[in-house]
């Protein structure tokens, strides 16, 4: 029973120090991280852009650390004016670039 106890103290001691070093991780990456960079969405099929609110929420929890706070969503041109998309966009108001093609 003595040693159980003492495996949960260490476990416990081993979790705050991990949690403690992931905060200042990230007030450090907030505060002196890159302006350049940004999270980007692609929105590349008729699915992508009916659940394009989902993915946006999905990317504001890796939003909260950027120093830039730049949510952007990438879709090609003939789901840019797909009304579920631009309503997330609006929403959200996130930047939305129209790329020419669907990646390979």
């Amino acid at each position: 029973m003595v040693y159980v106890k003492l495996f949960l103290e260490i476990l416990v001691a081993i979790l705050a120090v991990m949690g403690l070093y992931h905060l200042i991780c990230g007030i450090a990456q907030k505060l002196f991280g890159s302006k350049k960079l940004l999270v980007a969405i692609e929105i590349l099929t008729q699915r992508d852009a009916e659940s394009a609110e989902v993915l946006i929420r999905d990317a504001l929890f890796q939003y909260i650390r950027l120093p830039s706070e730049r949510l952007a969503v990438l879709t090609l041109p003939e789901l840019a004016e797909h009304p579920a998309l631009q309503r997330a966009i609006q929403t959200y108001g996130v930047e939305c670039y129209v790329i020419g093609q669907k990646p390979q």
